[in-house]
């Protein structure tokens, strides 16, 4: 069964996640952006079976996070595995094609985080 944490606005979030085992999504997000409404909506139905966690992360409260990521599109998501990061999912999270992405993105090695 995945668990999905609620919305995570603490800027230790990077440490939170690498500490966490498993298949871990965290995404950056912002509370009020239509994107997230639609993907909060979608996410964990196309993730089921392929993550252990999903943690929605508040990007205003991260900044500092999505900053050192160099992430400026959100909402951005970042694959762990067993704490370890792996490279981002460039891919539209309320598609299929999300879903078929999670996979090969675990399956392949660990990344250094930018």
């Amino acid at each position: 069964m995945m668990r999905v944490w609620p919305m995570w606005s603490e800027p230790t979030a990077d440490r939170v996640l690498q500490a966490t085992a498993g298949r871990i999504l965290g995404m950056f997000v912002r509370r009020r952006c239509s994107a997230y409404r639609a993907a909060d909506t979608r996410v964990s139905a196309l993730a089921v079976g392929r993550l252990d966690t999903l943690v929605y992360l508040e990007a205003k409260r991260n900044a500092a996070q999505v900053q050192y990521l160099e992430e400026f599109h959100l909402p951005a998501l970042f694959p762990l595995r067993d704490g370890a990061f792996h490279a981002p999912l460039d891919v539209p999270p309320t598609t299929p094609v999300f879903a078929d992405a999670i996979d090969p993105a675990l399956a392949a090695p660990a990344v250094e985080a930018p």
